[in-house]
């Protein structure tokens, strides 16, 4: 199968589902099969045509002898294949083409399962990774916990969601959570044990959480049995199948397509939910992860342009009393800031790559998940300051005698003295957002190392002391990191009203501002995955 990257055209209704489930539930197995039953009106239809899938199948099949064989159709960087190990490693968007309406998408978003046999911090960084992928989008319709039938413990996945994900976004979401049962063959198609502890966690949610309910019933409940589509993938490998196991698994086609149709019609009918643009954890987290890296360059610029009216003054006071010199000196270094493009090329020694991340966002260091040599292009935004010079025409006249030569000197120290006034005032600004920013993140990421705005001017400082070239900037920057430092310490209860208003500060700075509002409109691509 070809992977394309779709862009919505207009017209196109997008509907966005996101899974949610433990490890091992079959989430790429649903995926894969949606794509059939939504194809293909039968198994035998299916049988006769090439093997549909988004996501290579892997799987162990036993014979009657108990001999292994081994399916494989295929390969992806986005699976492994550990036993116990959360096979799909960052969240990956996948759309299905409603061929029976028009202009209609349903893009299901496979994320890693929850409880990764290697530990706890694994599902931190893999949440964390999750949270960043949902805040890019501008809505969702429907959130699908999938579940196996008969399982009598619940609480450790239903905390893990609750807590660390669904209480992070818009809550209005709980009216749009569907629960899908994997495996149903064996409990009959129903729930099984499973429903009477899902039963008592949804009942604990609404006590603690201002009677908010998540709703349980006939409609929001579906139960599968994806069989079908391992007997696929088998039949495709040249495996044969007895007439009573065929008859089986046509069996379990026509129910789960059944159901798979019942769920898109569901969740087609559910509102959009925003992720953007409302109070909530999780788009404070947007806003952090898309402002930090340009509030700490910031803070250092606005250093740099001090320094620069700073040494332009003592200029004009040394020859205040030379008119020809003077002529040469009346004019307003203005800083102007440029967001630009820099791309670099190396070869390198890099880990598979966890999905959409911004460096200044946790996790800060990426879990080692087998290596590879690639040549790695890089292409990020950055902010350079250009230096240009704003000459008053009204001072320059003044330039006659020595009198109206000290009224010009005057003036232009005015004009100085005001733009440094201004860019003191935004590096205050600047500070006050890096310290909410940063104490934001350490409140609620799932994970928080140390600080990357401290980590970053500390980094700076080294830089320079080694250069030794302007020993002025080195001294601001030390100065710079304790004034951060401090108000960073006495910084605390960061709430996404916070964020808020320190972000609108920002976008309305008269000398940045319009450099951060690029940041912070700046449109995410994703890279959606669809059959060619």
């Amino acid at each position: 199968n070809t992977l394309k990257t779709e862009i919505m055209k207009d017209g196109e209704k997008m509907f966005n589902v996101l899974i949610l489930g433990e490890t091992g539930v079959g989430k790429s197995t649903f995926i894969n099969a949606l794509l059939n039953y939504l194809t293909y009106p039968s198994l035998e239809e299916a049988s006769k045509h090439q093997l549909l899938y988004f996501i290579p199948p892997k799987f162990t099949l036993l014979d009657d002898d108990l001999k292994e064989t081994e399916i494989k159709i295929g390969n992806s960087s986005n699976e492994l294949e550990s036993p116990g190990v959360s096979s799909t490693q960052y969240p990956v968007s996948y759309l299905y083409d409603l061929k029976d309406r028009k202009n209609t998408i349903l893009r299901i978003i496979d994320t890693p399962g929850i409880g990764d046999t290697r530990g706890m911090e694994y599902d931190e960084r893999n949440t964390e990774n999750l949270l960043t992928f949902i805040g890019e989008l501008e809505y969702l319709n429907c959130i699908c916990i999938m579940l196996k039938p008969n399982n009598s413990r619940l609480s450790v996945l239903f905390d893990y969601c609750i807590k660390h994900i669904l209480l992070r976004l818009n809550w209005n979401i709980r009216t749009n959570i569907v629960f899908l049962f994997t495996n149903a063959r064996s409990s009959f198609y129903t729930p099984g044990d499973t429903l009477t502890p899902l039963k008592v966690m949804l009942d604990q949610v609404e006590r603690n959480n201002n009677e908010a309910r998540i709703l349980l019933d006939s409609n929001n409940v579906f139960c599968v049995d994806n069989e079908s589509f391992r007997y696929l993938s088998a039949k495709q490998s040249g495996i044969s199948f007895s007439q009573s196991d065929v008859e089986m698994y046509k069996s379990s086609w026509n129910r789960s397509a059944a159901t798979c149709k019942r769920f898109v019609n569901y969740v087609t009918s559910l509102p959009n939910i925003r992720m953007q643009g409302i109070l909530s954890v999780n788009e404070s987290r947007r806003i952090v992860g898309r402002l930090a890296k340009p509030v700490v360059e910031f803070m250092v610029l606005q250093e740099k342009a001090l320094i620069l009216l700073d040494k332009h003054e003592s200029k004009l006071r040394k020859v205040k009393d030379n008119i020809n010199d003077l002529r040469k000196m009346l004019y307003t270094p203005v800083i102007q800031y440029v967001v630009g493009k820099k791309t670099t090329y190396s070869v390198v020694k890099h880990t598979v790559d966890l999905g959409v991340r911004f460096s200044l966002l946790p996790p800060f260091v990426t879990p080692r998940l087998g290596y590879k040599y690639t040549e790695d292009t890089k292409i990020e935004e950055h902010i350079s300051a250009v230096e240009t010079f704003v000459e008053d025409q009204k001072i320059k006249s003044l330039l006659d005698n020595e009198t109206s030569s000290r009224e010009a000197v005057k003036n232009q120290m005015e004009a100085i003295a005001t733009l440094a006034e201004e860019y003191k005032h935004e590096g205050r600004t600047i500070l006050s957002a890096a310290t909410t920013f940063t104490t934001f993140l350490k409140e609620n990421a799932v994970i928080f190392g140390s600080d990357p705005l401290e980590f970053y001017l500390k980094t700076l400082i080294e830089e320079e002391e080694a250069a030794n070239e302007d020993p002025a900037l080195t001294e601001k920057l030390k100065e710079l990191l304790i004034r951060y430092q401090v108000k960073r310490d006495y910084t605390y209860n960061v709430t996404p009203k916070g964020v808020g208003e320190n972000m609108a500060k920002l976008l309305n700075l008269k000398h940045s501002g319009s450099s951060f509002k690029f940041f912070y409109e700046k449109k995410y691509i994703f890279n959606d995955q669809s059959l060619a």
